[in-house]
């Protein structure tokens, strides 16, 4: 049965520095959360705070509504699988993923089957006899993934173990953990500071900045509803444009763009994705130039200005753009968010 996670209003310092401050995260039964964040943000110690490997100064981590602060880290229902797969040199594949149900007094025969069943689940079936020394590192994560589900945790903990690998086998990797967790339906929480690793893989989000939960969301919202500048920005938000909103209308250096939005100041931010090319005037278009161009494969980068202002954009490889040439831009209201000054 999959068990729900709560942290409450975690605090956590090393010395006198904040590491962690004040964190709220609720993570539903069977759910994969994602803990996203440049290093240094606190979400490592977050995880080891509810794996039991560190105590936190304040606050409360509670497994299906119950503490369990006052759990050791070997008794919690909890396995974590790390960022270097540590699994031990002079034993075989078989004995590093049986460990521990051996740990556990588990019937040998028990034991053979776990072990061949979370190899097929790995997809390293007939892998048993294979000494660790002959593995590659995606293998050797494969084969940490299997020795983490074998005693049937509660949670699963993740501290960046695709950090590692190579850009092809982190895709890979990717799609074997959604699918394996999906199968066995346990509750993971996964730390990773690739934002592309999080979206891709993640039922939820939650974004640290500073030792904060600065925004905890399905990943759409962060590209389509960022709660904060700094948000918008660590999601690749690249037009901010400050103005004034009133009456529904925002005033900023490209004009007035009929828009919701509060009344008052405010910075409107917009995805380059989100910014069209327009074939006639309409409302929210206005005119540029194009600057620059930059081909990256499936699309391409378009810097234009309206006037001084520069407004980022990506097309469809498609689109033949020449810097001086004249555009008309369309700024869609529902692509439009309005968020308050830095």
């Amino acid at each position: 049965m999959a068990t729900s996670v709560q942290v409450l209003r975690l605090t956590r310092s090393y010395g006198s520095a904040p590491v962690v401050r004040s964190v709220d995260l609720d993570v539903p039964a069977g759910a994969l959360v994602a803990l996203l964040g440049p290093s240094g943000c606190g979400k490592t110690t977050t995880l080891k705070i509810v794996a039991g490997l560190l105590a936190p100064d304040a606050g409360d981590v509670r497994f299906d509504g119950q503490s369990v602060l006052g759990v050791a880290a070997e008794r919690r229902p909890v396995a974590m699988v790390f960022q270097k797969p540590l699994l031990f040199p002079h034993m075989t594949v078989a004995d590093n993923v049986g460990f521990g149900l051996r740990m556990r007094r588990t019937d040998r025969a028990v034991i053979r089957r776990r072990v061949a069943e979370m190899l097929d689940l790995v997809r390293l079936p007939g892998f048993e006899a294979r000494p660790v020394a002959e593995l590659s590192g995606g293998q050797e994560q494969r084969v940490s993934l299997a020795r983490a589900l074998v005693v049937e945790p509660q949670v699963l903990l993740l501290d960046e173990p695709l950090s590692q690998l190579d850009a092809g086998l982190r895709v890979e990797m990717r799609e074997l953990v959604r699918r394996v967790q999906r199968e066995v339906g346990v509750t993971t929480i996964f730390v990773t500071h690739d934002q592309e690793e999080a979206v891709s893989l993640a039922d939820r989000v939650a974004l640290m900045l500073d030792g904060r939960v600065e925004q905890y969301a399905a990943p759409a919202a962060f590209y389509e509803r960022p709660a904060s500048l700094r948000v918008a920005r660590f999601f690749g938000s690249r037009n901010y444009l400050p103005g004034v909103a009133s009456g529904g209308v925002f005033r900023c250096a490209l004009g007035s763009l009929t828009l919701r939005a509060a009344d008052g100041p405010g910075v409107l931010v917009i995805r380059p994705e989100a910014v069209r090319l327009a074939g006639a005037a309409a409302a929210n278009c206005v005119p540029a130039v194009v600057v620059a161009t930059r081909y990256l494969g499936t699309s391409v980068a378009v810097e234009a200005a309206v006037d001084a202002t520069p407004v980022h954009l990506s097309v469809d490889p498609s689109v033949r753009l020449a810097a001086g040439e004249r555009v008309l831009l369309r700024l869609p209201p529902e692509a439009c968010t309005v968020l308050p000054p830095d």
